[in-house]
C-alpha cells in the first residue's frame, strides 16, 4: 500500500499546484480533469519502466538525479531565498558593500564545493 499511498500524495500535489495557477483559471480546468491529465502523462512516462530496457533507464535517472539534481536544486534554493528575503531591504540594513561581498563569497564556496564534490570519485 505504500506505493499507491505515494501516487496519490504525488498526484495531489501536482493536481493543486496546477488548479490553483493562472493555468487552470485561464483555461477553466477542474480538479478532475486536471487529474486525468496528470495521471496520464504519469502512466505515458512510467510505461517505459515496464519495457527491457526499464531497468537501465531507472539506474540512469536514478544516478543523475542523485548527482546533478540534488546539487541543482541546493543552488536554486539558495536563489530563491535571496530573492525573498530582498536584496534591497539587506542593504538598507547592513550596507551595499556587505551583502555584495557576502554574495560573492557564498557562490564562490558554492561553486567550489560542487566542483570538489562532483571531481572526488563516488565510493
Amino acid at each position: 500500500m505504500l506505493g499507491i499511498d505515494s501516487a496519490f500524495s504525488m498526484v495531489e500535489a501536482l493536481t493543486t499546484v496546477i488548479t490553483d495557477s493562472w493555468i487552470a483559471k485561464r483555461y477553466k480546468l477542474g480538479k478532475p480533469i486536471c487529474s486525468f491529465v496528470v495521471c496520464l502523462i504519469a502512466f505515458i512516462l512510467g510505461t517505459m519502466y515496464t519495457m527491457d530496457i526499464g531497468l537501465f533507464l531507472l539506474d540512469a535517472v536514478d544516478h543523475y538525479v542523485n548527482s546533478w539534481g540534488m546539487i541543482f536544486l541546493g543552488f536554486f534554493e539558495s536563489v530563491s531565498v535571496g530573492w525573498v528575503y530582498k536584496s534591497g531591504a539587506q542593504q538598507k540594513l547592513v550596507g551595499r558593500m556587505s551583502v555584495i561581498v557576502y554574495n560573492f563569497f557564498f557562490f564562490f564556496a558554492l561553486l567550489i564545493a560542487i566542483i570538489v564534490g562532483l571531481t572526488i570519485p563516488s565510493m
